[in-house]
């Protein structure tokens, strides 16, 4: 699967080929692995995250996505740590005013700010995000 994906990032010019949408991130997580994909900055993180198995992550540097996206949105931490895969944020897409879609196929990121949504019929789920965590509920 990993070599699918790096074969799919390479052929769309995206990257870092192992990231994974998350929308429980509260920031995007870069693995040592993918920091050729990323600008790495000198400024430390003073982040440590809090992993789905109750273990804590400490941050390296900082970095920078390559796409074309505002901040918050293209702000990034390294973790040296991660081992699997980068985790994109989406709070920080949300936060950053883009819209998220994901279907059974793919994921896909709008500019709220330049796309117009039309949508037919009501949702059968709903949900709202917590102003503490900023994790959707």
């Amino acid at each position: 699967m990993e070599k699918a994906n790096r074969k799919y990032a390479k052929r769309n010019g995206q990257g870092p080929p192992s990231i994974v949408m998350d929308s429980a991130a509260t920031s995007t997580v870069i693995r040592e692995a993918d920091k050729n994909h990323v600008q790495v900055l000198q400024d430390l993180s003073n982040k440590t995250f809090l992993n789905a198995n109750g273990t804590r992550s400490k941050a390296g540097n900082k970095a920078k996505l390559l796409y074309k996206i505002r901040e918050p949105a293209n702000e990034a931490d390294m973790v040296p740590s991660l081992a699997m895969n980068s985790l994109l944020s989406t709070s920080k897409l949300a936060d950053a005013n883009y819209i998220t879609v994901f279907t059974k196929d793919e994921v896909q990121v709008f500019d709220a700010e330049a796309t117009k949504l039309n949508i037919e019929g009501e949702a059968v789920m709903k949900g709202w995000r917590c102003p503490q965590t900023k994790l959707w509920r």
